[in-house]
């Protein structure tokens, strides 16, 4: 869901200032920070914000020094030729911890084989800004994402929604994969205003290996299971199936009316209940290339098994 902050008209927004923003462009840019950090921070804060439309890469890196210069903890991405907010303040204690649960499985699935410290193959690398292949340089900065040893390009990307809609989380997870060659995986996890979750595994297609996936084509997640403290209630589940394309009998795990579509799974409340177990598969988490090729020094490394009710008890603040 996209909203943009009302702008003052700005000609030529094609044209970069050379040494900067311009006084005027300054002006504007803190004029529309300040009225959205004035708004209740659920009402501010959109992954599809846009901050700025219209600008080239070189004004999106200006208004990057520009918010780092004055301090802020926004993130601001660059999709499509605008500078967009996906995260308004210091991110949220439900964000870190998912980047810190991610991080925590790579560093156990690295050791599980015993692999010495100078080969092991994966690695977190955070936020860092990462530029799709949309021919925009358009960057992104997902929650974390793991990068296998030796490449420059992440292949799993970890994106959290949580005052963010589920239709922001959907949109942004096929981008990671329809405007890249070389994103293998997309985990996006949806937290809802009762506390429900939702996990949805993104994998790209082999049809789709080493090339975009024109937007035409759709791509639904391979893997939603419904999890967290609260079930999900139906409205959410209508939500989920009419964003994601997915019909509902796929749906795993425990939420409002679940017994209509043959669903008889129990609460997440456990540790490794079977449908709350996620695999990640090896040839995509640990490709070498674009093409799903898995070197032979890592050929007694399995998928990596996720356990969605660690995740669970990880970013539940009262657990």
């Amino acid at each position: 869901m996209e909203q943009s902050v009302p702008a003052v008209p700005r000609s030529n927004t094609e044209t970069t200032p050379p040494l900067g923003l311009s006084p005027e462009d300054s002006e504007e840019l803190e004029r529309r920070l300040r009225s959205l950090e004035a708004l209740p921070r659920t009402d501010a804060e959109s992954e599809y914000t846009i901050l700025w439309d219209n600008c080239t890469r070189e004004f999106y890196d200006e208004i990057g020094d520009y918010v780092e210069r004055t301090g802020r903890k926004t993130r601001v991405e660059y999709i499509g030729g605008r500078a967009v907010i996906s995260e308004l303040g210091p991110p949220s204690f439900q964000h870190e911890a998912a980047a810190q649960f991610f991080s925590g499985m790579a560093s156990t699935y690295n050791t599980q084989n015993g692999s010495p410290m100078d080969t092991l193959p994966l690695k977190p690398n955070g936020a860092a800004g990462y530029n799709l292949d949309d021919g925009r340089r358009s960057q992104v900065s997902p929650d974390n994402q793991l990068r296998m040893r030796g490449r420059s390009c992440p292949n799993v990307i970890v994106e959290v929604a949580h005052t963010q809609t589920l239709l922001d989380l959907c949109d942004k997870a096929k981008s990671y994969i329809k405007l890249s060659a070389n994103i293998m995986i997309v985990c996006g996890i949806k937290i809802f205003p009762n506390r429900a979750l939702l996990f949805l595994l993104y994998e790209r297609p082999g049809a789709y290996f080493g090339m975009l996936m024109p937007n035409h084509v759709p791509l639904i997640p391979s893997i939603a299971i419904s999890f967290g403290p609260a079930a999900m209630t139906t409205a959410q589940v209508n939500e989920f199936s009419m964003y994601t394309g997915m019909p509902i009998h796929r749906l795993r795990g425990f939420y409002d009316g679940q017994e209509v579509y043959n669903n008889h799974d129990p609460p997440c409340r456990d540790l490794g209940q079977a449908p709350y177990m996620v695999c990640l598969p090896r040839n995509l988490l640990l490709s070498e290339d674009n093409f799903g090729h898995v070197n032979e020094a890592y050929s007694a490394f399995g998928d990596m098994e996720i356990d969605l009710y660690k995740l669970q008890l990880t970013m539940d603040e009262d657990a």
